[in-house]
């Protein structure tokens, strides 16, 4: 079987020439399918027509593959026969001519056996070879031209390259990574990369071929031995010591055989640049009815959805609007014990009164201090009084005084005026002392009789002392006060009053709605203070809420804490939050302040 043998096949329709193919293959399958050597889109061709075995130059078979409209040679049917130079094949009604490079045969009874049926044979064929076209002639479509180069090794194709008349260059074959088609070393006599085809700077298309090799060359539906044209002088030496050159026309085609390797070279007009291809043909027209079909049944669902009505208890507006008032309440409250333990006013106001506890005029010093009520003559409460004094503690005290104030006749302090004595916490009797010890007796202690100034201690109580201070004023007594050891206490996180810009979103849903994930930071707190035993401070959060109650922007705006891990883990629960959507629509701005104890 011979695979690199070109067979030229001249398509006709009518009487006009529409394409020409030149093939080569050891088989050559003719019919509809894309695949197929020689593609004949027609209806009168089958899918799989017919096919030409290729042995040698001379002996080249047309076999009918059992085709519909059959296939036909010389207006013959056949079903098998041997091709020639120059024969007219059918295949259904696509007519062809075929010329074989390299045929030196001729069909028995053509012009050399039977010279007056010449003019008979040329009359038979549809065209004659004068009506064929100049392929030199043809129309520059404004591309201008190339020299494509194909390299095959057998069958498979191993290289290929063009070089365009604008753009001058070479194509190389040789035994060596610089060549553009590696080849068997030994095959070319020369070391350096031979330059095969080439277009030269004034547009010439060349192929330059070793004296030792031998191809042809196909033109106007003609081939030549490249060595008859040597012979006739149409090579001129090339540029390569051992080789000659020939230019190439355009349309013209030129086939080597270099050792194993085959290297087919033509002479082409630029086919030019495919056309943009329409939007309507890029895009598959069931797949966007599919796409489309999808969201329209995705919209449908989400708006079905969005219809259906909340829980009754999300409806409760009454309910809601009492939480949001009661949260209000607390805000306040806290606010306001805030502004006390971070102003000095209380303070300032108590370092002008003398404590209570303990009487400054009085020489004693072992009486004790009591509270009397109105004496109502009742026998409960003049037993409760008695017991009261005998348990005269100062946290007993205030314990009668609460209930007093709460449970009316059923305690020592009944309703009404009240009286009693600045005595010390112990003593014989109750009476006014100078006081001495404990809380709220001598000394600088934590007590009334202290000078604290802007801290907050029993002073407050109006018992100890007098006024907001540690000590609520000036005390008068000797020694220091010991109020014994501390206790740890449970770390807390503590929310405080927030600001609030823009938007109309009351305070008291917007703490309700951040307070929901309070374990979340108590967790996130507690988990540092493993790490760091005294870790306190105060972080304010940024939050910016969108008009449908969503958190768009959750960040630390100020920290004292210094600690990364904490500001990121309330940032991350935050950003979690979903408030109500704000009446008016507009974004809210929220400064939100959580104030961190350890409780060490």
């Amino acid at each position: 079987m011979d695979a690199n043998t070109p067979i030229r096949f001249e398509i006709f329709a009518g009487h006009q020439i529409v394409r020409t193919e030149i093939l080569m293959g050891a088989s050559l399958k003719i019919g509809k399918l894309s695949s197929h050597s020689l593609k004949l889109d027609d209806p009168s061709v089958s899918r799989l027509h017919a096919e030409l075995e290729v042995r040698n130059p001379n002996e080249v078979i047309l076999k009918d593959l059992g085709s519909d409209q059959g296939t036909f040679l010389n207006n013959e049917p056949v079903m098998r026969a041997k091709l020639f130079t120059g024969d007219r094949v059918r295949f259904g009604d696509v007519e062809c001519i075929v010329s074989v490079a390299g045929q030196t045969v001729r069909r028995p009874g053509s012009q050399a056996s039977q010279p007056g049926q010449t003019q008979v044979a040329a009359q038979s064929h549809l065209v004659s070879r004068s009506s064929l076209p100049d392929f030199n002639s043809e129309v520059d479509r404004g591309y201008g031209k190339i020299l494509q180069v194909l390299g095959l090794f057998d069958t498979a194709v191993i290289a290929y390259g063009h070089i365009h008349e604008s753009e001058p260059g070479e194509f190389t074959i040789g035994f060596g990574v610089d060549a553009d088609c590696v080849i068997n070393q030994g095959v070319l006599n020369s070391v350096e990369p031979f330059p095969l085809a080439e277009v030269t700077e004034s547009g010439a298309m060349l192929v330059h071929v070793p004296d030792h090799i031998n191809g042809e060359v196909m033109l106007d539906g003609k081939i030549f031995d490249l060595n008859g044209l040597r012979s006739a002088g149409r090579m001129t030496r090339g540029r390569v010591a051992n080789s000659s050159s020939l230019a190439l026309p355009l349309r013209a085609r030129c086939r080597l055989s270099i050792g194993d390797f085959s290297f087919l070279i033509a002479s082409i007009p630029h086919p030019g640049y495919a056309p943009a291809i329409p939007l309507s043909q890029r895009v598959d027209p069931p797949l966007i009815a599919s796409v489309g079909a999808v969201s329209l049944f995705m919209i449908m669902i989400f708006t079905l959805l969005s219809l259906i009505p909340q829980s009754p208890e999300s409806l409760d507006l009454d309910r809601l609007e009492a939480l949001n008032r009661f949260i209000e309440i607390t805000l306040e409250a806290e606010e306001k014990i805030e502004e006390k333990k971070n102003g000095d006013d209380g303070a300032k106001k108590a370092a002008d009164a003398e404590g209570q506890m303990g009487k400054k005029e009085s020489l004693e010093t072992n009486k004790k201090y009591q509270v009397k009520g109105t004496d109502t003559g009742d026998p409960t409460v003049i037993a409760a009084r008695k017991q009261a004094i005998a348990q005269s503690t100062v946290e007993e005290i205030f314990s009668s005084m609460d209930s007093g104030l709460l449970d009316g006749n059923q305690s020592a302090v009944a309703l009404g005026a009240l009286e009693g004595f600045n005595g010390n916490q112990t003593g014989e009797m109750a009476g006014n002392a100078f006081g001495v010890g404990g809380l709220g007796s001598v000394g600088t202690g934590m007590g009334g009789g202290g000078d604290g100034v802007g801290s907050f201690g029993l002073g407050g109580l109006s018992t100890v002392g007098g006024g907001g201070g540690g000590g609520g004023g000036k005390g008068y007594g000797s020694g220091a006060a010991n109020v014994g050891k501390k206790r740890a206490r449970k770390p807390k996180v503590i929310p405080l009053a927030a600001k609030v810009d823009g938007g109309n979103l009351p305070k008291a849903t917007i703490r309700r709605v951040i307070m929901t994930r309070a374990g979340a930071y108590q967790n996130c707190y507690e988990r540092q203070l493993q790490v760091k035993r005294d870790l306190n401070g105060k972080i304010e959060m940024l939050i910016k809420i969108s008009g449908k109650g969503v958190v768009i922007l959750s960040k630390v705006s100020n920290s004292s804490m210094n600690s990364p891990k904490v500001e990121n883990c309330i940032r991350k629960n935050i950003q979690k939050l979903r408030f109500p959507a704000p009446k008016n629509g507009k974004m809210v701005i929220v400064r939100y302040p959580f104030r961190f104890k350890s409780g060490g």
